[in-house]
């Protein structure tokens, strides 16, 4: 499962995001079942996510990743996500991701 729309949380503004230009998609979640982890979901989602945000005129797309959850950092990593550095939320840091639509796909 996977939401996301245009809006940011307050602690974002304290992040030096490098695109800044145009329309930013934000994801605010992506889960994957347990038993279904490892088998490419998590990528497919993003992927998808990428171009629909992409086709719906989006020039960027923002996420953050809770730092106890290393699956998830290497995922966006991976993916060509660039750490735009830290947030503090209720739950503990989380890293903040950003990606150029240019470089999707």
């Amino acid at each position: 499962m996977s939401r996301s729309n245009s809006n940011q949380d307050p602690e974002y503004s304290e992040v030096a995001w490098q695109f800044a230009a145009g329309r930013v998609a934000v994801i605010h979640r992506l889960m994957i079942q347990p038993a279904m982890e490892g088998k490419g979901i998590a990528r497919v989602f993003m992927r998808f996510a990428e171009q629909r945000a992409l086709s719906s005129e989006y020039r960027s797309i923002r996420l953050d990743a809770f730092t106890g959850n290393p699956r998830a950092l290497r995922l966006y990593e991976r993916l060509g996500y660039r750490d735009a550095g830290s947030v503090r939320f209720r739950k503990g840091e989380f890293r903040c991701f950003e990606k150029d639509l240019g470089t999707a796909g």
